[in-house]
């Protein structure tokens, strides 16, 4: 193996015995071959080292952290261990599809103004998927760098972690790392405060199979709602001083009051993106509708006056982007209550 790969596969790997022998296969098995895999034990109890070195391939190389600090200490490792002039970021239970290093890497060879690209992601939980042969030369973009960097800016999740892959000399420049503080949403953190810096893209096209079991470090919902809500709480405090909690305790926004609070602090980030060279007027002002959008349906599955969200809709000065069927789904429940008591149960 090279001393200097095109491509450093990081994968930390904590207590996913049962999980790592498919993630590693699939791996030594790409049709790109010029890359290192750099395996990060991360504090495991289990015998996952005795079986990585049971492999003979000189593309692995093999770290070991005594403690386990969450799944970004892991991460910041491998990134510091890794030689190639791109980085593959890899969980130790998913699976990429045979072509994935080679789709992505000749996507950042081909577009040298992105740092970063993404693919979509295919869920299983036995078996993967049957991976199909993928002509590389009909591979669409799905979000380009102006939609994901306005939508990273309203905290949208832009580039899926499990899939991305990016340039080590453009990290290193940023000098940013995963927040330790943070056990789930680290790599929201990290991708939030990088998308400030560098352009970053998603291809329309599933590299990545997905696995979906009990013991993923993810936590429960709930505490994963919190601490992603305290991630965009930060980060919009940092860039256009947004004051105050705009979630809940439980990272939600669930009545038309607190809905109010988030409307004010949209408006912030949308003046700052128009204010900012780097951002596309007219795709801050598609995710800012889609925030607000979003958050008033949930709204009115919670609180069931329809009407009442009608007038917020309605109201609202940043929703001219928002979907035309549901201004008429909003519009459609407002006159069904006022008109026959009806109530819909969403």
């Amino acid at each position: 193996m090279s001393s200097s790969p095109l491509i450093s596969v990081v994968m930390p790997v904590y207590n996913r015995l049962e999980y790592v022998r498919p993630a590693i296969d699939a791996l030594l098995a790409q049709s790109e071959q010029d890359f290192e895999l750099i395996i990060i034990n991360n504090g495991s109890t289990d015998d996952v080292e005795s079986f990585i070195h049971g492999y003979t391939s000189d593309k692995i190389r093999y770290d070991y952290l005594p403690q386990n600090h969450g799944p970004g200490s892991g991460y910041n490792r491998g990134v510091d261990l890794a030689r190639g002039r791109y980085i593959a970021i890899h969980d130790s239970d998913d699976i990429s599809h045979p072509q994935r290093l080679e789709i992505q890497s000749r996507f950042l060879n081909d577009n040298l103004h992105i740092a970063a690209v993404g693919c979509d992601l295919k869920d299983f939980t036995t078996a993967p998927p049957s991976a199909q042969p993928i002509n590389r030369n009909k591979v669409r973009v799905r979000y380009d760098t102006l939609h994901a960097k306005a939508g990273f800016l309203f905290g949208h999740i832009m580039v899926r972690h499990p899939t991305v892959m990016l340039r080590a000399d453009a990290l290193s420049r940023s000098q940013l790392r995963y927040d330790l503080q943070y056990t789930i949403s680290m790599d929201l953190d990290l991708f939030l405060r990088w998308s400030m810096q560098v352009n970053m893209a998603s291809l329309y096209v599933k590299l990545v199979y997905y696995r979906k079991h009990g013991t993923q470090q993810g936590g429960s919902w709930a505490t994963a709602m919190r601490e992603e809500a305290t991630v965009r709480e930060r980060f919009w405090q940092q860039i256009c001083a947004v004051q105050g909690a705009v979630y809940d305790d439980a990272g939600r926004i669930h009545d038309l009051q607190q809905f109010a609070t988030f409307e004010r602090a949209c408006a912030q980030i949308l003046q700052f993106g128009l204010s900012h060279p780097d951002y596309n007027d007219h795709s801050m002002r598609l995710y800012c509708s889609h925030s607000l959008y979003t958050h008033l349906k949930r709204i009115g599955g919670v609180i069931q006056d329809h009407s009442a969200v009608y007038r917020a809709y309605r109201q609202s000065r940043y929703m001219q982007y928002a979907p035309f069927l549901g201004k008429l789904r909003f519009l459609a429940k407002h006159l069904l209550q006022k008109w026959c008591g009806w109530v819909a149960r969403d």
